[in-house]
């Protein structure tokens, strides 16, 4: 399989798709896409964001499906990526790095314009996800934000998760946002065909395209330094196999 090198994108890249992809069928290869809304999956179901988001960039392979999210509305930003496993052809597959609070707040460059005043961490849980929450200021730019990190799905026989929902939200304020607030923003967060919308069929992933080019997409869903869009570790290329047990037969979801 070719992997794809998102530290130093090479000249040609997107024709590397074209040439000679036989037997993989046209959304299993790696890459970044433009999505459309339809092909989405992360949707925040109440104003303002319900509307749908502003942009969204995937970034797909045989294994792993990746997902940017930016939605922005009446002065109020959040930028959210949710990542997952993809079974085409194995299902031993696990993402294999932790992404939390800490993560979150390092690499979206809404947070990297200045240090951010963090407040507590505390545990919550929505749609039967577990979440990491902290709410968070960014004085400076006088915005009131809460950072999140949730994880599931884990095979029966791995502690390892298969899917990931992380991101923050801010509005214009001075106050540290409530837990009660965060808990409930969180609650707005679905995923289609797993707990919003359910759909007779998975999330479509798009074929490649020539244009826009894998240079230009990546620049989309980093942004700019100094910006207050984009994530510069985006795509994280985290999912992994793992060897899976002899007695996995015996557990349930294996």
């Amino acid at each position: 399989m070719i992997r794809f090198l998102m530290k130093t994108v090479p000249v040609g890249f997107a024709a590397v798709f074209f040439v000679s992809a036989c037997a993989i069928q046209d959304g299993a290869h790696t890459g970044l896409r433009a999505l459309s809304e339809t092909d989405g999956a992360v949707v925040i179901e109440t104003p303002p964001f319900d509307q749908g988001a502003e942009q969204r960039i995937i970034y797909a392979s045989s294994i792993e499906r990746e997902e940017y999210a930016l939605f922005n509305a009446d002065n109020r930003q959040s930028e959210i990526i949710y990542i997952t496993t993809r079974h085409l052809h194995l299902t031993n597959l696990v993402i294999d790095q932790f992404l939390g609070l800490d993560e979150v707040l390092a690499s979206f460059r809404q947070n990297q314009v200045e240090k951010p005043v963090q407040g507590e961490a505390f545990k919550t849980t929505a749609r039967n996800i577990r979440y990491w929450a902290k709410p968070y200021q960014l004085p400076n730019s006088g915005k009131s934000c809460a950072a999140f990190a949730g994880r599931w799905d884990m095979p029966g026989d791995d502690l390892r998760a298969s899917k990931a929902l992380f991101g923050y939200y801010c509005e214009a304020g001075r106050a540290p946002l409530s837990a009660d607030f965060i808990t409930a923003f969180i609650g707005t967060i679905g995923v289609r065909g797993i707990t919003a919308n359910r759909l007779e069929q998975a999330v479509q992933v798009p074929r490649l395209t020539a244009e826009p080019s894998q240079q230009e997409l990546l620049a989309r869903v980093r942004g700019d330094a100094g910006g207050t869009r984009g994530n510069s570790r985006f795509p994280y290329t985290s999912v992994r196999h793992f060897n899976r047990g002899n007695d996995c037969r015996l557990l349930p979801n294996c």
